[in-house]
């Protein structure tokens, strides 16, 4: 499993306009490094294996509810799957420089929601916690602050979304 999270990270990293010409070996040395810590100190990751876990799961709770705006709300159910690989300024995932900076900052809020609900290393919960999971939340905040941050930018118009995501360039063979 930590080989293929270093490679999804490493595939991220591609994605980043600096690390574009940066050879491959040296973007998975990047994301080896902070593993190299737990590998010397491996009680540290042990003691706290859980909160570590819940730290890793609780992302998925407020980039759920961003796909789930993006995809059923803001695309109608419409997506172009070349466009999902093409990192190009005119694609239709391309947004403001290769980010969606509504999305992560939605994502972030997300996560702030979640940990104010809960925090896994200490246990303790907010008394909103009895009726609305953390997880649920996180959601919640994520989709919420994502639909009216892509509404106040002018990405509201399904059709304009669909439009751009409906031109698919065949690859050459």
């Amino acid at each position: 499993s930590v080989a293929v999270s270093l490679f999804a990270a490493g595939l991220a990293l591609r994605h980043l306009p600096p690390t574009r010409r940066v050879p491959w070996r040296t973007v998975l040395l990047v994301c080896l490094v902070p593993c190299g810590f737990f590998a010397i100190w491996p009680t540290e990751l042990y003691d706290l294996g859980d909160a570590f876990l819940t730290y890793n799961g609780s992302i998925f709770a407020p980039i759920s509810g961003v796909m789930f705006v993006d995809y059923f709300l803001l695309r109608r159910e419409r997506l172009c799957l070349h466009a999902l690989f093409d990192a190009a300024p005119g694609s239709a995932y391309h947004f403001w420089r290769g980010c969606n900076p509504v999305a992560l900052a939605a994502v972030m809020f997300g996560q702030i929601a979640y940990f104010s609900l809960y925090n896994p290393v200490t246990g303790e919960a907010h008394w909103l916690f009895h009726y609305l999971p953390a997880s649920l939340g996180a959601f919640g905040t994520a989709a919420l602050l994502h639909g009216l941050g892509m509404w106040a930018w002018g990405v509201h118009r399904p059709h304009a979304l669909a439009e751009s995501g409906s031109r698919i360039r065949r690859p050459t063979l």
